[in-house]
């Protein structure tokens, strides 16, 4: 026998003592008292953030965490979600997107799928009927990132006494969707002077592109909370958001 066998495409040196692992890497561990465990300590920790930034709504006295909490709990765990796709629907109303959830670890160079979720948005959905095209497809995308996390950590927040669906897939019933909180956040929470400023002149410069389009009513209803509730994730995100609108809407004019 030579000095090295071929194993399933690897190269695994033929010496004593030396074994081919394989076992299943679980993101909280393959024994299941340790999983839980390690469930139930990071839902103790994910409930002060969460409260704090007002990072779900409250309807009919159940708790669903906005797509913020869970990139946030993501992250404490370095499980990130990316949009893989965004297409029309079939019926030409709306969007679907799908997103994938990976793993960061070391171990593995490009991270390790552990979840994925397709959703969708349309003007079918009272909420949506009047909204621009880019206002939904936003929306689809955003759902689509929570479904994709939903999946790995969503026993965490059934744990911490959260709902395992995403707060921007409920709809509003009677009125009654909002945030348990009347004061407003922690100054280490809120949006720092950049990203402030930086929120002004997108929306300077969009309303310079569409003055028709009424862009503090857009803004709200992307970030989804009060101005005053905004946090720094939120308003990384809708920063986010708010460039690509410019993007699309300069690549348009230049056509």
């Amino acid at each position: 026998m030579s000095s090295i066998d071929v194993i399933e495409g690897e190269l695994v040196p033929d010496e004593p003592g030396t074994e081919l692992e394989l076992r299943p890497q679980a993101l909280f561990g393959t024994d299941p008292e340790q999983a839980l465990k390690r469930q139930v300590e990071l839902s103790k920790l994910v409930v002060g953030p969460v409260e704090q930034q007002q990072l779900f709504v409250s309807i009919r006295g159940r708790k669903y965490v906005k797509v913020e909490g869970w990139e946030l709990v993501g992250a404490m765990k370095s499980v990130f979600a990316s949009i893989i796709w965004t297409k029309p629907n079939e019926t030409g109303d709306g969007f679907v997107a799908r997103a994938e959830a990976r793993w960061l670890d070391d171990r593995f160079a490009d991270g390790r799928l552990v979840g994925a979720g397709e959703a969708e948005c349309s003007r079918k959905e009272s909420k949506w009927k009047d909204r621009e095209p880019f206002a939904i497809r936003a929306m689809a995308q955003t759902r689509a990132i929570s479904r994709a996390l939903r999946g790995p950590l969503g026993p965490v927040f059934v744990l911490a006494d959260y709902e395992m669906t995403g707060a921007e897939e409920m709809p509003i019933i009677d009125g009654t969707a909002r945030a348990d909180t009347s004061g407003p956040l922690p100054s280490q929470t809120q949006p720092t002077d950049e990203q402030k400023r930086e929120l002004r002149e997108l929306v300077a410069r969009l309303r310079e592109l569409d003055p028709e389009t009424d862009w503090q009513a857009e803004v709200r209803q992307l970030a989804g909370v009060p101005a005053r509730l905004l946090t720094r994730p939120g308003a990384a995100d809708l920063i986010e958001r708010l460039g690509a609108e410019l993007e699309r809407r300069k690549d348009g004019a230049n056509a």
